[in-house]
């Protein structure tokens, strides 16, 4: 069966399934704002799912995120929706699996379905992740300091599937959502599929800074990029948010050289 008609089936499948499919990752009656944002996140790819995917889709679909981000949200509620994001493709897939008899799918076809419905999730996600910002920034009467500046270099591309951000300064929860931003972006447009966070500049971090960067590996994993961390200090390592991060299912090296020196 040709691949739009999978999309257009799969598309009647989200309009129609929407609220069951939501509340198989989230109980709304936990907190409804993160209910509601993820049955309008599966609505919005039931209604774009059955088009190509260019600009102006990518756009609306940022601009859904930004406005689910930019208002008024405990930390906690957006670190968790944070968390519940990358679960949206897998439950949508599982509820294709259960209307199998009805619709079968060849695994590639299942690939080129899966890979558009991640990158879309992606540019929600990238909207969602800018609205907060942009809320926090204007609540607090602040602009990006120098050092969120300093923190925000481009990312080094050495290899053609290779990337390279270096940190450098303190990181707080506003800097490191300025980065999971930033490189949510970069390794899309630079197709990087190994990306390397680089610590050993950093001067000193937050728990809620260092929550979120661990974070990112999520949002990374959606279009297939692959995070990888260097220069972990002994202070990092300690911090109280990696107490229940398991580092042994993380790509950890103690320098850049030896990361790229093991993709090699």
């Amino acid at each position: 069966m040709p691949e739009e008609n999978h999309s257009k089936y799969t598309a009647h499948v989200l309009s129609q399934q929407s609220s069951n499919i939501a509340n198989s990752i989230y109980n709304q009656h936990e907190h409804p704002h993160i209910y509601i944002l993820i049955e309008n996140l599966i609505y919005i790819l039931s209604t774009n799912l059955n088009s190509v995917t260019n600009d102006e889709i990518c756009n609306e679909l940022k601009s859904s995120g930004f406005k689910n981000g930019n208002i008024r949200l405990d930390r906690d509620v957006f670190l968790k929706t944070l968390d519940l994001l990358p679960l949206v493709s897998q439950a949508i897939f599982n509820i294709l699996k259960e209307n199998a008899k009805k619709h079968t799918i060849t695994y590639d076809e299942y690939y080129i379905l899966s890979k558009k419905i991640d990158e879309m999730i992606l540019h929600f996600n990238s909207g969602y992740v800018r609205g907060f910002m942009h809320i926090y920034q204007v609540e607090t009467d602040k602009h990006l300091s120098d050092d969120l500046m300093e923190l925000s270099v481009p990312i080094i591309k050495i290899d053609h599937h290779i990337g390279v951000c270096p940190l450098i300064g303190k990181i707080d929860a506003e800097k490191a959502t300025n980065l999971m931003n930033k490189t949510i972006h970069n390794v899309v447009d630079k197709k990087i599929e190994f990306l390397i966070f680089d610590l050993t500049g950093i001067g000193s971090v937050e728990d809620s800074g260092l929550q979120l960067l661990f974070k990112a590996i999520n949002s990374m994993k959606l279009v297939g990029t692959t995070i990888i961390f260097t220069g972990i200090s002994s202070q990092i390592a300690m911090s109280s948010s990696l107490r229940n991060v398991n580092l042994s299912k993380i790509h950890v090296y103690p320098t850049v050289r030896d990361a790229v020196i093991s993709l090699k």
